[in-house]
């Protein structure tokens, strides 16, 4: 028995030093142009979402949004805290491994199945100054992984399983920088937080106040299309405040807003569930 002991220690520290280092994507001696990549993610709730990240350029890893997460959910019990990263990176012709990821609150909840993922490599001439968003679709009979500019364009090859046919299509229609996209924010705060009056969260935009929506209501807004930002936060024993960029590029935008122990949590989703109540700004 204490052989086995021993045996499973060394091992287990055989695995922790095998390790690889996450890498700067960016050398420090580096002065050339640059583009930057951001993850993005899809919030199904407290407990999980799909993280769509880069997880390394030319060969090197970095850290990924879901390790970042990861991290950051530790001790949080069956509550996510969602952390999305972005690096910059030489402008120049890479190749990016890229990746779909089903990612826990806590480690046992992973156990009842639905482990959704896709990866691949693609090979991309970066612009200086531009940004790409690592995007992806996943579900049990199509999985995909590419990435966008952004315009919303996708401008790589599409990492692809399953059956496309049976993955229902998007619709929306992408728009011009002189057009406006009807945009719906929406509190999708479930459970016990709503009791505590942890629910509510205080939405601003480009510095402007949009007031309180409380979990199941909506505001709707129109904004024109490009980048803007949007401050959010809670009470939660302390003030929790966060920023978050938004790229507006299509006619429709859906904005899911939750909020959690320790950080507000925004997803760009493909449609408003049923059931949320309108409230006038």
């Amino acid at each position: 028995m204490k052989n086995n002991i021993f045996k499973l220690i060394i091992l287990s520290v055989g695995m922790i030093s095998g390790c690889s280092v996450p890498s700067k994507p960016t050398p420090d001696a580096y002065k050339g142009p640059v583009a930057t990549i951001y993850d993005t993610n899809k919030y199904l709730g407290p407990e999980k979402g799909y993280f769509f990240e880069l997880e390394s350029i030319d060969g090197g890893s970095i850290q990924s949004s879901s390790e970042a997460t990861r991290i950051a959910s530790s001790g949080s019990g069956f509550h996510m805290s969602p952390v999305l990263k972005n690096r910059k990176v030489p402008a120049k012709k890479s190749v990016l491994t890229i990746r779909g990821v089903t990612s826990y609150a806590a480690p046992i909840l992973s156990f009842g199945g639905g482990n959704l993922n896709i990866k691949g490599n693609v090979q991309l001439m970066l612009k200086a100054n531009e940004n790409y968003y690592v995007k992806g679709q996943l579900s049990e009979k199509y999985k995909a992984i590419w990435l966008e500019d952004s315009r919303g364009r996708v401008i790589s090859n599409k990492i692809e399983i399953g059956d496309k046919s049976k993955q229902k299509i998007n619709k929306e229609q992408f728009i011009n920088s002189s057009q406006y996209s009807t945009v719906r924010i929406f509190n999708t705060t479930e459970g016990i937080r709503n009791f505590m009056g942890a629910g509510r969260m205080k939405v601003s935009i480009n510095g402007k106040s949009y007031g309180t929506i409380k979990s199941k209501e909506y505001i709707q807004i129109k904004l024109k299309a490009g980048k803007h930002q949007i401050d959010l936060s809670h009470w939660d024993l302390v003030t929790l405040k966060s920023n978050h960029p938004v790229n507006i590029n299509q006619e429709n935008t859906f904005l899911g807003i939750t909020t959690t122990p320790r950080s507000n949590v925004l997803s760009i989703d493909e449609a408003m569930p049923k059931g949320y109540r309108f409230i006038k700004r």
